[in-house]
């Protein structure tokens, strides 16, 4: 993964952010991983399974969460997909299907307002990535819209994410 900065004012400036789901990174993995403390609590995204929940009817799958981003003196601002898979040990626990469902659903939601970064980002515990970037490979060819994930550790999306 390239370095990059993450960049709030893109999410703030996203109408589910304005419609107050909003958070952090790292409030959104402590709903699911208490006990872990995996993200820089600066940056801000967009809240996805909040926002999917609120909607009446079954929720459909969604990524985790949409974080601003943007390369080192690029000028390029985009919200990449990030979801969080911290519990994932072994290639049993992830659904291809499941994950091409969330990305295209995510995407849905996101309306064109801004451009998405070609990548989705799935992150994993840094004792799991490198079981899990093999499964990841798999999916890719099982599934067409899954071509542009990346797996990444914690540690990696913490080395090559950083504020502006």
């Amino acid at each position: 993964m390239q370095a990059l900065a993450y960049r709030n004012d893109v999410v703030r400036s996203h109408s589910i952010f304005k419609k107050h789901f909003g958070g952090t990174l790292h409030d959104v993995s402590l709903r699911d991983y208490p006990e872990d403390d995996f993200f820089d609590p600066r940056i801000e995204c967009l809240d996805m399974d909040t926002y999917e929940h609120s909607f009446r009817g079954g929720p459909q799958p969604t990524v985790d969460a949409v974080i601003g981003v943007e390369p080192p003196s690029s000028g390029q601002k985009s919200l990449m997909l990030v979801e969080l898979k911290m519990d994932c040990r072994g290639s049993n626990d992830l659904s291809g299907q499941n994950c091409a469902t969330k990305v295209i659903h995510s995407k849905q939601l996101l309306d064109g307002e801004c451009q998405i970064w070609k990548e989705t980002v799935f992150i994993f515990r840094d004792n799991a990535i490198h079981s899990m970037r093999s499964r990841i490979r798999s999916m890719k060819n099982e599934h067409k819209v899954l071509r542009y994930i990346e797996a990444l550790s914690v540690s990696e999306f913490n080395e090559n994410v950083k504020s502006p």
